[in-house]
């Protein structure tokens, strides 16, 4: 059976095809939630809002999103530190 979309409808239901997808792209451990979580941490580090990203990833509520900025942010500050670090290592 091929699978079908009509324009404007949400989709639902995709195990299969993402199944399908990973075996053919050899990532049979990704998982699909992998997938939207990666979107959401560029979308922050791109500056989108998280409104904006809420819609984007089709989310209930926005409480979801903000856990993706609590992560990014914890991202910006191993960043942070490293940057410090090395600045830290070329004055000494």
């Amino acid at each position: 059976m091929i699978w079908r979309q009509t324009r404007g409808e949400r989709l639902c239901f995709i195990d299969r095809q993402w199944r399908l997808v990973r075996e053919r792209a050899k990532l049979e451990h990704v998982r699909l939630h992998d997938r939207r979580h990666g979107f959401a941490l560029r979308a922050l580090a791109l500056g989108e809002s998280l409104p904006a990203i809420d819609r984007l990833l089709g989310l209930a509520h926005i409480e979801t999103t903000a856990k993706y900025a609590h992560l990014a942010r914890h991202s910006m500050h191993e960043a942070t530190a490293r940057v410090a670090d090395s600045i830290a290592a070329d004055i000494l």
